[in-house]
């Protein structure tokens, strides 16, 4: 099982987060995620480096930048 494992195949990452497999290796690909290939071996990740792009790509909370500006467009009413 994935969840007693470091180190994952590319292939199981998809078993680990909700993304294709075009983007997986996109984003290893590019650096996003970082990843590494042995010489005589599939090219693998850490779970915790999959984690350290996710938490990168945290939405930051607009909820009291939208009610400052409604307050400011109606005049606080």
């Amino acid at each position: 099982s994935i969840a007693d494992r470091t180190w994952l195949k590319i292939e199981e990452v998809q078993e680990y987060v909700p993304l294709g497999m075009r983007t997986i290796r996109t984003l290893c690909n590019d650096g996003s995620i970082r990843c590494v290939k042995p010489k005589h071996g599939p090219m693998l990740t850490k779970k915790a480096w999959i984690d350290e792009y996710l938490e990168s790509c945290v939405v930051s909370d607009l909820g009291n930048e939208i009610d400052d500006l409604f307050r400011e467009v109606t005049n606080g009413r």
